[in-house]
């Protein structure tokens, strides 16, 4: 039997669509190089996947696109974590990348990884691009991960910065010094250590967490070292931009608490549900993404992308000025819903139509 009205959530009876995004969220497909990916063949109501793991796009006509089957075929790409990806869509056709291609006129594939960083959305290009036919323009729809995730109380590595899961991969690969087990929420946790099995025979390792009000206030001391990671990802995007003849943008995405606009019935009994029952992972980002830490993170990215002359394009501050931002945006601290999409997807094509 269903939930009924009275006691489901407000996610539930807001974006039941969730629940499709829900369901599959720990079918994590490891990857070489990239850590993980979406399964390939995923079919739901809300979201597909081709054979590779990308999620379905659509052509300018509306009609499904697939990555997996556009080798000759020339397209645009999307790459980013699980916003340019598009969970919360109520559909393949409102996604990010869907819409950019109906507002554009040109096919825009969907090349984004759930909970990707900046590194990884790198590497999923490098790794695929040859999938698909010519591709002109490329949009980087990140950010967000780049900034938490440096504040995540997980290892942090000068080189590799931090990625989500880095502790599984640590545990499997250097089983004699386990770190600490993140702030998954409790699904996410049963999901994912119910497929691996224990190293050496040692049970995983569930040591408390440290203080995150510590944590954060440590790394804030020295939070440059998380523009120097993305940094270095966009150095090496400009030079397989030029290389390749690529007209690159980097779209810095919303954030509900950086954007400027009247919330809706909607958003507010979401936040009010969030900030009530929420997980370690959004109580991270309501200390993290603040108004200070905005300002900053913009300016430092925004005079990255000057030094190599990569455009950059903020979507908080258009959203925050839209004739649309009275509508229902967001889902939560990040996602968005089929409206966000929507207006995201009409400004990046607006920026490469000028």
């Amino acid at each position: 039997m269903g939930l009924t009205e009275s006691n489901a959530s407000a996610r539930e009876r807001l974006a039941p669509q969730m629940a499709d995004y829900d369901s599959w969220g720990g079918q994590m497909s490891w990857r070489p190089f990239i850590m993980y990916f979406q399964p390939p063949d995923l079919r739901t109501a809300s979201c597909n996947t081709d054979s590779l793991g990308f999620r379905f796009s659509a052509d300018p006509n509306g009609n499904v696109a697939r990555t997996d089957e556009w080798q000759d075929r020339p397209c645009n790409l999307v790459l980013g974590n699980s916003v340019a990806f598009s969970v919360g869509a109520t559909s393949d056709a409102a996604s990010l990348s869907a819409r950019m291609s109906h507002y554009s006129g040109e096919t825009w594939l969907n090349f984004s990884g759930r909970a990707f960083a900046a590194s990884q959305e790198y590497l999923t290009f490098i790794f695929y691009r040859h999938r698909v036919g010519p591709h002109k323009q490329v949009v980087l729809f990140s950010g967000s991960n780049d900034l938490y995730l440096y504040y995540a109380p997980k290892m942090f590595d000068e080189t590799f910065g931090i990625f989500f899961f880095s502790d599984v991969f640590a545990e499997r690969m250097n089983p004699k010094s386990p770190p600490e087990v993140p702030h998954w929420s409790k699904q996410m946790r049963e999901s994912v250590l119910s497929r691996i099995k224990p190293a050496r025979g040692k049970p995983v390792n569930t040591k408390q967490l440290p203080n995150l009000d510590e944590v954060i206030a440590e790394r804030r001391l020295t939070r440059e070292k998380a523009v120097t990671l993305l940094a270095r990802s966009l150095e090496n995007w400009k030079m397989a931009a030029d290389g390749l003849g690529i007209d690159l943008l980097y779209a810095l995405q919303p954030v509900r608490s950086w954007v400027k606009k009247p919330f809706a019935a909607e958003e507010l009994e979401l936040e009010a549900e969030i900030n009530e029952h929420g997980s370690k992972w959004n109580k991270i980002l309501a200390r993290v993404m603040d108004e200070e830490q905005y300002h900053w993170y913009k300016g430092r990215v925004a005079e990255e992308c000057r030094r190599l002359l990569i455009p950059f394009l903020d979507l908080n501050e258009i959203l925050s000025n839209h004739p649309r931002n009275h509508e229902w945006i967001f889902l939560d601290y990040l996602h968005l819903t089929d409206a966000g999409y929507d207006i995201c997807a009409e400004e990046l094509a607006r920026y490469f139509r000028t």
